[in-house]
């Protein structure tokens, strides 16, 4: 998805109360504060920068697409930000032309996009449950009912095999560094790429990283993040599980 006013925060984020534009244009006077309590709100930068990306893949695959959007399937996983951004690129990829305009005054054309709840999607929402933080609000998907049982059961193995836990035993002495600086209970890599997301979407929206954010520190956080991508699919297993499950999702729908 595009860049975002942050949607969380910790309880010594010094940008908490920092002051921004909630929205471009006409509506740019509509100020608010306390990131915390908004709802993923993109901002301008992030819608153009989607759109953008829409008009690239236009003109990168010319040669192969054609103007009916009825060839593409588009999903998304279930989130506000994550649709949005979906519609953003499908916009940029397909404006209307000919028989397809329907008003002038706007060069757009509405175009589905497919997602599932969030309990019921194997596909994209799946890697959401890692992070222990908001692991309560993903119960469901971890139970028998969830879409791949086994892919959890294997990351279990994966959290728990000497190789990761040595990682988190190794950066001990950072996230303690992090518990204080931000106080949040910084205990593993998952938590450390929380502060890493709400630092950088601040940054993006004007509010500047704190002084205990030298370069070193930056390049920790930043690993980090690469590490709460690389263990999820760490395994042949899971590599396995998760390509089987988007392959079978795949023939449902094409």
């Amino acid at each position: 998805h595009g860049e975002k006013i942050p949607v969380m925060s910790f309880p010594k984020d010094h940008c908490a109360n920092y002051t921004f534009d909630a929205l471009p244009g006409h509506l740019s006077t509509v100020r608010k504060t306390f990131w915390k309590f908004l709802k993923n709100i993109f901002n301008k930068k992030g819608k153009q920068r989607m759109f953008k990306l829409g008009t690239y893949l236009r003109k990168r695959y010319a040669m192969f697409l054609s103007d009916n959007p009825d060839e593409l399937s588009v999903q998304s996983s279930s989130l506000d930000r994550c649709q949005e951004s979906a519609a953003l690129v499908v916009a940029g990829l397909y404006p209307p032309k000919g028989r397809q305009i329907w008003n002038t005054e706007l060069m757009w054309q509405p175009i589905s996009i497919r997602y599932q709840a969030l309990e019921d999607d194997g596909v994209i929402n799946i890697i959401f449950v890692l992070f222990d933080v908001i692991k309560i609000l993903f119960r469901q998907m971890l139970n028998a009912a969830s879409p791949c049982p086994n892919w959890f059961k294997e990351l279990e193995k994966v959290q728990k095999s000497t190789k990761y836990t040595e990682y988190i035993s190794r950066n001990k002495i950072f996230y303690e560094f992090l518990t204080t600086k931000t106080g949040l209970n910084v205990t593993d890599v998952n938590l450390a790429e929380l502060v890493s997301e709400i630092l950088s979407d601040a940054s993006v929206n004007g509010c500047e990283m704190p002084n205990w954010v030298n370069e070193s520190v930056w390049s920790l956080l930043q690993e980090s993040t690469t590490q709460t991508y690389f263990y999820p699919f760490s395994t042949k297993r899971l590599l396995q599980l998760k390509a089987g499950y988007l392959i079978k999702y795949s023939n449902v729908y094409t």
